[in-house]
């Protein structure tokens, strides 16, 4: 169905207490937790994850930040056992009910999405911009067929947004 991937640096009480708050907020969504903490609070970050992920989880040890983000998250992601993959920051949480995730997935999968964001709309503005473009409504998302002609009609002086999100949930091999 869907993994959870966090390459997640923790280094101050506040940030160990958002990573909390969010696992919550998403703890029953994915049963493949794959994840990298660094930072001064990765042994406590560790603990609690480990005490509430159990088996769910799937740890790494990449503490060498000189390799970058991306290179550390392309070690990892082939680890992840789902065809989708939801790159999980720390400070986010989800407002959706858990149990729809599920149905998420399967509407990403029947319409073959590479890439759905799950935050950052900020207050509908972001989604403004497709407003005009040919939205296939489903269920439990809205999906474009987001070619270069249609990139360009939205991408005009002043967007202020990009084309793809970190907040997202990607398909693996479009991550990749």
């Amino acid at each position: 169905m869907l993994s959870i991937l966090g390459n997640l640096r923790i280094n101050d009480s506040s940030r160990l207490q958002h990573l909390k708050d969010s696992y919550k907020s998403f703890s029953k969504i994915s049963d493949d937790w794959v994840i990298n903490v660094r930072g001064k609070y990765k042994k406590e970050a560790t603990r609690f994850l480990k005490m509430n992920l159990g088996k769910r989880l799937m740890l790494f040890d990449l503490a060498d930040d000189s390799k970058g983000w991306s290179k550390n998250a392309l070690q990892m992601i082939d680890t992840v056992k789902n065809e989708y993959v939801l790159l999980w920051n720390e400070d986010h949480i989800n407002l959706a009910p858990q149990k729809i995730y599920k149905n998420i997935v399967q509407e990403l999968e029947i319409e073959n999405v590479d890439s759905m964001w799950y935050s950052w709309w900020l207050f509908g503005k972001s989604r403004e911009a497709y407003n005009s473009t040919p939205l296939r409504k489903l269920k439990y998302i809205d999906t474009v067929l987001l070619t270069k002609n249609i990139w360009e009609k939205i991408n005009r002086p002043g967007y202020p947004f990009y084309i793809i999100s970190f907040m997202s949930i990607f398909k693996k091999s479009f991550f990749k």
